[in-house]
């Protein structure tokens, strides 16, 4: 054979059709195939044969000989088939099944170096966090088009048509390229079993997506996935290689910390309820994350403490943070008595400006259309004109992502403080670490507050124990995602109002009114329940807004802002005139003294044998000429306006990861709390201000405004408190569980599955970016509450709630009247808890005594108990008739029949009562500047501003008589 290959430097253009078919002929003559030939011509150890073959290659052989072929064939380009199958007969006709033997051979032996490669394989032993977070299809792709180029070109070239879709038209649900890759990566995994890099990434993504086995298997046998126990293996390779890299993280010395949370797994049984315990098992799910300490800005004042938290955290450090650095050796808690939680400025001089940011935002959020249009005109004019008012930052979180990191579950029991002890001895053990490897040091650790308590608990029980077993390491950080649940719970509390909904303006009777479902004042949804109370307190702040503008309605305040009303000084009217912290109580205070002076000039005027009615009762009495000198209806809407500021703020503020925001919020709900019956959030908040005050040291401090919140995105407004992350791995967790397994297969979800919580969710993201898949379900709006609040604002106008009217307690029918439940003034009975009982100076003298928690099994409504049963006691009373305590004859001769020695004596101190409404006690306390009164408010409020509320109360009575 000795004619010249085409593409021989000695061949012209007009040679190639002639050469190819002389090319076969004497391929032929010698009793071979193009097939056979080749396969000789590239596996010959010939340099001559060597050097034709790659010249051939070089200036595309295939290319130019297919070119030759094509005159030689019958096309019809208007019919497509008929096409094909000519152009097949054809080239059978000339050439046999040479040709396509020849192909099949060059595209094999790419095949067969591509499958050779490691590049194409992945051990199911082998995978680990980096691999499966930085496969791409795009890398798959390029690995391809290196090894296998006319393989690649082939299947590119016959996917590629005339058009990107159905009738030449985009289709964003295809990407070619993903689909050749994923072809050509199907006939590895044909060719070879160990070809299987993308099998593997996507049988953990179906895991990941709790596909189940029998679709899993289906999807194996096609050559998409691996198979069901080849999943387990990576699983178990995954969860091990992170675990590695922790353990190698933290005896380097990175600070981190770690959360837990009960988990209740339902086992698989024929009826499945709560009751029936032996159906649940308790299992908790763990969770380790790595502390962030960012570098802070130069001038900070935290620049030389980063300084020395990155120093004694340096790589050969023990694990942990050094404990001499967060907390003070000497701890001073002179000045600390009943009064310092209530003169705190937090909410005088913080609270004001940021309750009219949030006031223009509900303004922005309903009219910013004709707000941007009046901005840019007036810019546009160069005239003087409000800018929006904008939150104003105490100490932000840096944006970034936490790292987080599943731990194995626990077959324990963490609602014991026997459970928690193992839980911790089970922690230690996952690390690799001993007690004795944290003595100095510091560990954080994060839960709800029943998990908080009894670790605290805990470490009272050990206190004369060893050093190293007395978990003195462990450094609390609060859960404030149960606390937004709680500060929620709170405002259902305080403002639910009568079960029938007949009091007016009451949360109760707005769920009626918008025809909510699944609320009630147990709170039993706590998203659906923020919603509402949003929806409430946003309809709450355009009433107040329109009062204060003088308009009647929506469309007459949207009317008023496009004529230039100037929006921010109304927003700082209405927070100067309604959202003073003692507003409503100044009001109470002035009914109850208005009681008890009627009471007292009663006594002296009347005979006992003149008096009648409630006349005979003084607790009656009292209560029924303070509500007539009283608008409950109008003071309830002021409270909760109040209430519902401060716990927006609180949310807002989680949010958006203003951590020095957050701790601020927490000052005036601690109070509230107290007041509220809710003890242990009361105790946990106070011993956290308390350790701000007098405990931490700048360091400390540092790190827990950084690290209260988590960010598991990294994306913007995503902060969330670290009890939420928790929660969301005990989901995690659950959701990759079984109740249909065996026995056998429980430690392997403890320990392998549980460890893939956070890797489940890198690899699905990572998967479905490199698909361009988009986020179903995640890319859908906030559910429009617009004519919610506006119909919530139409009820509060139109019944008149924002015009006091004295003596309005009432509600309901003329042939059904009841009364109007108040509601809890959270200030003031949080101040009267704090001043009356020994609140806060029994916590100071556990934190004398070591003993910083809360171990006892009463319930947190102890207060509301208290109220209940004084309200049972009131009525008992009331129904006796002997309220009056008659004196004898000779007794009421003696002092002229006007007023008993008994009423003497009660009048003596009646300043000094508190006043029974049935269910809520209020009193007067004496305070040192408690709330500030608002004589330090921000927005200008003055002393004599209070008393011009009384006088703004008398005009509206004579304007009402």
């Amino acid at each position: 054979m000795d004619t010249e290959l085409p593409g021989d430097s000695t061949s012209t253009a007009e040679d190639w059709e002639p050469a190819v078919w002389n090319i076969l002929a004497s391929i032929r003559d010698h009793g071979m195939d193009i097939a056979t030939f080749f396969e000789r011509v590239m596996k010959s150890s010939t340099p001559r044969l060597k050097q034709k073959a790659g010249v051939f290659f070089a200036k595309d052989g295939f290319q130019r000989v297919f070119e030759a072929m094509l005159p030689h064939m019958e096309f019809d380009p208007k019919k497509r088939s008929l096409n094909a199958s000519r152009s097949v007969i054809e080239l059978k006709q000339r050439m046999g099944l040479s040709l396509w033997k020849l192909v099949h051979v060059v595209l094999e032996s790419e095949l067969r170096a591509y499958c050779s490669n490691g590049e194409s394989r992945m051990g199911v032993g082998n995978i680990t966090p980096e691999v499966a977070k930085t496969v791409t299809f795009e890398k798959l792709k390029q690995n391809f088009e290196e090894c296998c180029p006319r393989l690649s070109g082939i299947v590119q070239a016959v996917c590629q048509g005339n058009g990107s879709g159905r009738d030449g038209k985009d289709d964003s649900n295809r990407n070619r390229e993903v689909i050749c890759t994923v072809v050509l990566c199907m006939m590895g995994f044909a060719r070879s079993r160990r070809s299987n890099r993308l099998q593997t990434l996507v049988g953990y993504y179906l895991q990941a997506n709790t596909v189940s086995r029998q679709a899993i298997g289906f999807l194996n046998h096609i050559g998409l996935s691996v198979s069901y126990s080849s999943i387990c293996e990576s699983m178990k390779s995954m969860g091990s290689a992170n675990l590695k890299l922790i353990r190698k993280r933290i005896w380097e010395g990175e600070p981190f910390g770690w959360m837990w949370d009960n988990m209740t797994i339902a086992q698989n049984k024929t009826e499945q309820s709560i009751a029936n315990r032996k159906g649940l098992t308790q299992y908790t799910a763990c969770a380790l994350w790595f502390l962030h300490i960012p570098k802070p800005e130069a001038g900070s004042e935290y620049e030389e403490v980063y300084a020395e938290l990155m120093s004694k955290s340096a790589q050969g450090s023990p694990p942990g943070m050094d404990m001499k650095l967060l907390k003070k050796t000497v701890i001073n808690y002179e000045g600390i008595d009943r009064l310092w939680l209530l003169s705190m400025q937090s909410y005088a001089e913080y609270m004001p400006y940021r309750m009219v940011v949030h006031l223009s935002d509900v303004l922005w959020k309903f009219f910013g259309d004709v707000l941007k249009a009046k901005e840019s005109q007036a810019k546009k004019d160069k005239r003087a004109y409000s800018a929006r008012p904008e939150f104003e930052k105490i100490y932000q979180i840096p944006l970034m992502k936490f790292e987080v990191h599943a731990l194995s579950s626990l077959e324990l029991d963490e609602t014991s403080i026997e459970g928690t002890a193992q839980i911790l001895d089970a922690l230690h053990r996952e690390t690799e670490m001993t007690v004795e490897s944290f003595l100095g040091r510091a560990v954080v650790h994060a839960g709800d507050l029943g998990t908080l308590m009894k670790v605290e608990t805990l470490k009272q029980l050990r206190m004369r124990e060893f050093v190293h077993n007395r978990h003195n390491h462990l450094v609390r950080h609060e859960g404030l995602f149960h606390m937004e649940m709680a500060a929620e719970d709170m405002l259902f509390r305080a403002h639910w109002g009568r079960e029938d909904g007949m009091d007016p303006g009451s949360l109760c009777h707005l769920k009626h009114v918008l025809g909510l479902k699944g609320i009630n004042g147990e709170m039993p949804e706590y998203n659906a329940c923020r919603r509402f109370t949003r929806t409430c307190g946003e309809g709450f702040i355009l009433a107040a807004i329109c009062t204060e503008a003088g308009v009647e309605n929506i469309g007459e305040l949207r009317a008023k802002l496009g004529e230039g009303l100037d929006y921010v000084n109304v927003c700082q009217a209405v927070v100067r005139r309604l959202c003073t912290p003692r507003t409503v109580s100044i009001l109470r205070e002035r009914a109850e003294n208005i009681a008890r002076e009627s009471w007292a000039e009663m006594m002296k005027t009347k005979k006992k044998t003149e008096r009648v009615g409630d006349e005979l009762n003084k607790k009656a009495f009292l209560k029924r000429v303070a509500l007539e000198n009283r608008d409950v209806v109008y003071e309830n809407f002021v409270l909760y306006l109040q209430h519902y500021l401060v716990v927006r703020d609180f949310h807002y503020n989680i949010s958006v990861g203003d951590s020095g925001a957050v701790l601020k919020d927490i000052e005036p709900l601690a109070v509230w709390f107290a007041g509220s019956g809710k003890g242990h959030y009361a105790k946990a908040t106070t011993n956290l201000l308390l350790d701000n005050a007098v405990v931490w040291t700048p360091h400390m401090r540092y790190e827990w405004l950084n690290n209260i919140l988590l960010n598991l995105s990294g994306r913007p407004g995503k902060y969330m408190g670290i009890d939420k992350v928790n929660e969301i791995v005990v989901r995690r967790v659950k959701d990759q569980h079984n109740p249909r397994s065996a026995w056998q297969s429980k430690d392997f979800f403890l320990n392998s599955v549980s460890q893939n919580a956070f890797m489940f969710n890198e690899v699905k993201k990572a998967m479905n970016n490199g698909a361009h898949v988009p986020h179903y379900g995640t890319k859908h709006g906030v559910v429009e509450d617009k004519n919610d609040i506006e119909l919530v604002v139409d009820i509060l106008l139109q019944g008149e709630i924002l015009e006091y009217k004295k003596g309005r307690y009432i509600a309901g029918s003329t042939h059904n009247p009841v009364e109007v439940k108040q509601a809890l003034d959270l200030f003031a009975s949080g101040a009267r808890k704090i001043m009356n009982t020994p609140f806060l100076d029994k916590i100071i003298e556990e934190r004398l005594g070591g003993l910083i928690g809360d171990d006892s099994d009463e319930e947190i409504d102890d207060y509301l108990r208290e109220e209940i049963e004084a309200e049972l006691e009131y009525r008992a009373q009331e129904g006796s008739g002997d309220g009056n305590q008659d004196l004898t004859m000779e007794d009421e001769q003696a002092t002229g029949g006007a007023l008993d020695q008994r009423e003497q004596r009660d009048d003596v101190d009646v300043e000094d009562d508190d006043l029974d409404y049935g269910d809520i006690l209020y009193s007067q306390t004496d305070r040192r500047e408690p709330w500030r009164d608002g004589d330090h408010f921000e927005l200008e409020m003055e002393d004599h501003e209070l008393e011009d509320l009384v006088d703004y109360v008398d005009s509206e009575d004579e304007g009402t008589q």
